[in-house]
């Protein structure tokens, strides 16, 4: 049996790993570069900041570079290799093309294996580092964005986000020891004034915002996903062009998520957390912000349900008025009534809008609907009882004419298993204790305006907490209550289908990851090949013009193979056939090429 011919084995594989370390080196630094530029020209990193993260993209680069780098050095190689007639000296004595080849095979099967396990396991992690620099001071990034006079946009779940904008923003502070802040958790406060909050989704014509002269945001850092919550001072509301007071001196939002890229895009994990991510969604942040939504939407039909169930049985319910920071002692309130029938305020459709305007003026009066349940005045006594114990004892009765239960527009999580509730009551006569009737109303003048109390916790009531259950269970049990007849079932429907389809979503996009890596990897062995074959059947040209004939079919397999992805992400498994097609189509080339040399 003939040896292997070890001396040109060795040749050949020392050119090639020269070739290689030295074009590899090249294209690194250029392509790390090119990627801490912009950054660098945006003023997000500082230059010791960008040649950290030059540092940090040098791997991750590889990935990229590593392919066409591998294609060089294997048709410079064998193209001196043939043009020398070393090739020719090699066939004459007896070494076949296989032989001669074999450095070349050696090299990209070690090289596509190490790609491989780089992509999946070292890659990823670099990559989030990268990110990191980026937003180390997030609150920085985001005050200075404000005070250049551009919007921040701030998420809720599903599709929801406000636009924030700011005349100035002061640089964020650390909560006071022992304040209200620090107790909930509050990591860092920037204060904004001369500020404007507008909804993302507001259509043409007459947008939906608030304005306020001063608002404060309250930093959670929560690892790589950092959420806020803003809290409006003296806010003034515009819905449709119509402006006017907030119901409270200030105005608490639901906790929104900064921007953030780290926690949300799968090229930042590796295999097993790619697979822990199909097998637990919810470890993603934007599907977590959207099963929270739902989480929320059906705390609030179970609260609702419970609060009718109550009034139907008693006539009455006690409320603890959400008091944070206010004091030790909350204020109660206990409700009266005769009952309680859904009524909901929502903008007034103008039906002189035809077509597309008519569309949008229903979407968005659905959308600003504010849930309210009007109260019944008693039978006997014509009024809805309201008995409040302020915190140092003492209580007030208000007796109106009109009385209605609602869901504040900003909407609390769900970790507390109720939902909060806002009284508001009209023509309000207030008498001093808590008498019972008949009532002594002489030479009391009814309150023409209205009277509303701060947001309201049923006392006592335990609800079903949903914080945190798994996706699929979640959805199941949305499922149960979206076709029930009750008024909040629409609204569960619509998150529910968001929540569904943000997980289909997600395992595309983990799954076009996935196969991006591994075609790269299994393109790069194809292309050291084919540059190979190419390089000794056109041994007679010039070095340039046969690294092109191998570089732009390589080329076109990158594209095909990001295009791929693209399409997986957006349309599912139809895009695999783009995705690995382009490295088909590279294999193809190698046959035929390989085919010929064998001729010659």
């Amino acid at each position: 049996m003939r040896k292997p011919p070890a001396i040109l084995h060795r040749l050949l594989m020392g050119d090639l790993l020269r070739l290689l370390a030295v074009t590899t080196v090249a294209l690194v630094a250029v392509i790390a570069f090119a990627g801490a530029l912009k950054p660098l020209a945006d003023g997000r990193l500082t230059l010791d900041q960008a040649l950290r993260f030059m540092g940090y993209l040098i791997v991750p680069m590889t990935q990229f570079a590593l392919p066409f780098a591998a294609g060089f050095a294997a048709t410079l190689t064998y193209h001196r290799f043939a043009a020398d007639n070393e090739a020719m000296a090699s066939a004459a004595a007896g070494l076949g093309h296989k032989s001669v080849l074999t450095p070349a095979l050696v090299l990209g099967v070690s090289l596509s294996l190490f790609l491989g396990v780089m992509s999946f396991q070292l890659i990823p992690p670099l990559l989030r580092d990268a990110q990191r620099v980026l937003v180390t001071d997030g609150t920085r990034v985001l005050a200075s964005q404000l005070n250049r006079g551009e919007a921040v946009r701030l998420r809720f779940g599903g599709s929801d986000a406000i636009d924030l904008y700011a005349d100035v923003a002061f640089p964020a502070q650390a909560p006071e020891p022992g304040s209200d802040a620090e107790r909930r958790g509050v990591d860092r406060i920037i204060t904004l004034e001369g500020v404007l909050v507008v909804d993302a989704k507001s259509e043409e014509g007459a947008p939906t915002y608030a304005s306020a002269e001063r608002v404060f945001l309250l930093i959670y850092e929560e690892g790589d996903a950092s959420s806020v919550e803003l809290i409006l001072e003296n806010p003034r509301i515009t819905i449709d062009g119509a402006g006017g007071r907030a119901e409270s001196q200030r105005l608490f939002t639901e906790r929104m998520s900064l921007p953030s890229e780290i926690a949300d895009d799968p090229k930042f994990l590796t295999w097993a957390q790619m697979s822990e991510a199909e097998r637990t969604p919810r470890i993603m942040n934007k599907t977590d912000r959207n099963a929270r939504v739902l989480e929320a939407r059906l705390v609030e039909r179970d609260s609702v349900t419970l609060v009718e169930t109550m009034f139907a049985q008693s006539r009455s319910i006690s409320f603890v008025v959400d008091a944070l920071g206010e004091g030790a002692t909350p204020e109660r309130v206990r409700v009266e009534a005769g009952g309680m029938l859904y009524d909901p305020v929502a903008p007034t459709v103008d039906p002189s809008l035809t077509g597309e305007e008519a569309e949008r003026a229903e979407r968005r009066a659905r959308r600003e609907r504010i849930d309210r349940w009007a109260l019944a005045p008693d039978e006997e006594t014509g009024f809805v009882r309201v008995v409040r114990t302020l915190p140092e004892g003492n209580r007030l009765t208000h007796l109106a004419k009109r009385a209605a239960l609602k869901l504040p527009i900003e909407r609390p999580g769900a970790n507390e298993g109720v939902t909060r509730f806002r009284l508001e009551l009209e023509d309000v006569v207030t008498l001093e204790g808590a008498p019972d009737p008949p009532y002594a109303l002489t030479g009391s003048e009814p309150s023409a305006a209205e009277l509303n109390t701060s947001s309201m916790l049923p006392e006592g009531l335990t609800g079903v907490t949903y914080a945190g259950e798994p996706v699929t269970l979640l959805i199941e049990q949305a499922r149960d209550q979206a076709w029930k007849e009750h008024p909040l079932t629409p609204r569960i429907r619509s998150v529910m289908r968001s929540l569904r389809d943000r997980v289909d979503e997600q395992n595309r996009e983990i799954a076009s990851k996935r196969h991006e890596r591994l075609a790269f990897s299994a393109a790069c062995l194809v292309m050291v090949l084919v540059g190979a074959c190419v390089a000794m059947n056109l041994r007679d040209s010039l070095p340039l013009p046969v690294y092109l004939w191998s570089f732009l079919p390589a080329l076109g397999t990158i594209i095909s193979i990001s295009a791929g992805q693209r399409l997986v992400h957006r349309e599912g498994a139809i895009g695999f056939i783009l995705l690995w097609g382009g490295v088909a189509a590279l294999s193809a080339l190698l046959l035929r090429a390989y085919a010929r040399l064998r001729r010659h």
